[in-house]
């Protein structure tokens, strides 16, 4: 029984219920399709073609596309509605023959399938959306100031950083004339990460600038040399200044210079205490730490520089002065004076230039080298610190006591 009603249901007049089953498909489909539906779709892209030469848009990407994307509602056949997203369309304006503004409209026929398999013509039936305006604006070309900020992180061990060069650059950038004016004034950072740089890449590397080996010139990689624009979508962008290719980060290495000299001593009388201290009668008192020679007191402890070259110290090192300022305070102020600093400057900038090599000229011109080393003798003029034979920093506590200067 049950074999005779299978053979009934399916096997007698099969030709007739498969052309049945094939019609009510095909049917099916036909109504599946001809279903409408809306949609809202979000982030669709716009891209603009033919702008005028010297015009463009604020906002506009070097790709073509605005930084702004639109929302559409879109009425459409259901089972290709159902597949759509953003990244299968775009909107195409063409710029061409339109005035400095202009409203545009998103239509079927600005609507850009970008997925083959998606025919736009005829699945959407119709868009509904906002009018948009469009506005020109003159295309310029100028450089824009670079501002080279401090670096981030820390240096590589057993290395201090000292400076960056070039120091100023400029970037050369094409963009909507209001924009640019305003990046013009504000400049563009630049910040580079010191933690990026291992000890091992710095071990290598022979000095650009000196024979002593103690000032060690990084070269920034092509990779770091990218600045963000802002009314380019913070895209980034590479350094297109010619100096840009001798761009470096330049360390000293850490060490411990003997000072090798004494130091002498001398009293400060600021004129404020004229009415209360009398110069001629306050004196050094001798010390431990101190030797008198000639009537003139000096630092008798052998010190230590650190953070500086050699090169710097054999220049100054004749050339320092511990100067205590006289006061009626508990523990005096002092300081570590260079005398003749302009003297000195000179003197260190032309030994350096005698030993800098012929070859490196031609990558850094001789007055770019010389504002490099006057920047780099006042860092190390900044820097410098005066250290014991214990490598601890050194420290005077000099008070004022019946007359008498001690220095403790």
């Amino acid at each position: 029984m049950i074999i005779s009603l299978f053979k009934r249901i399916f096997i007698k007049r099969w030709q007739r219920k498969i052309l049945a089953l094939i019609i009510a498909i095909i049917a099916w489909s036909l109504m599946h399709q001809a279903i409408t539906i809306t949609r809202i779709i979000s982030d669709i892209p716009v891209k603009v073609i033919h702008l005028p030469p010297n015009k463009t848009i604020e906002g506009l990407l070097p790709s073509g596309y605005l930084d702004t994307k639109l929302t559409l509602t879109i009425v459409g056949s259901r089972s290709a509605l159902e597949k759509l997203s953003a990244s299968d369309l775009e909107i195409l304006v063409d710029a061409e023959g339109k005035g400095d503004e202009w409203i545009v409209h998103a239509d079927k026929s600005s609507l850009v399938s970008k997925n083959a398999a998606l025919d736009v013509r005829s699945s959407i039936k119709d868009i509904v959306q906002n009018e948009f305006v469009l506005s020109l604006t003159p295309l310029i070309t100028d450089q824009v100031p670079i501002i080279i900020l401090k670096p981030i992180g820390r240096p590589p061990a057993g290395y201090q950083f000292l400076d960056i060069w070039p120091q100023f650059l400029t970037q050369t950038i094409s963009g909507p004339q209001k924009e640019v004016q305003k990046l013009k004034v504000k400049g563009i950072k630049l910040v580079f990460d010191l933690g990026l740089i291992e000890s091992r890449n710095l071990m290598g590397i022979s000095s650009a600038d000196s024979e002593n080996q103690e000032e060690i010139s990084f070269y920034v990689p092509e990779s770091w040399k990218k600045v963000v624009i802002p009314f380019l979508g913070n895209t980034e962008i590479s350094l297109n200044s010619p100096d840009s290719a001798s761009l470096r980060i330049n360390f000293l290495k850490r060490t411990f210079l003997s000072l090798d000299t004494l130091i002498p001593i001398s009293l400060y009388f600021p004129f404020e205490t004229v009415n209360f201290l009398n110069s001629e009668k306050i004196r050094i008192e001798n010390s431990p730490l101190i030797n008198k020679s000639n009537g003139t007191f000096f630092l008798k402890e052998p010190l230590y520089a650190k953070d500086v070259s050699s090169l710097f110290l054999d220049v100054v090192r004749n050339h320092l002065e511990l100067v205590i300022i006289a006061s009626n305070k508990d523990y005096l102020e002092w300081s570590i004076n260079f005398l003749n600093f302009k003297g000195l400057e000179k003197s260190y900038i032309a030994l350096a230039l005698a030993e800098y090599p012929e070859n490196h000229a031609l990558e850094l011109p001789l007055h770019l080298k010389q504002e490099q080393l006057q920047s780099r003798f006042r860092t190390y003029v900044d820097q410098f610190r005066l250290y014991t034979s214990q490598k601890k920093p050194f420290k005077i506590n000099p008070i004022l006591k019946d007359q008498q200067i001690l220095i403790q």
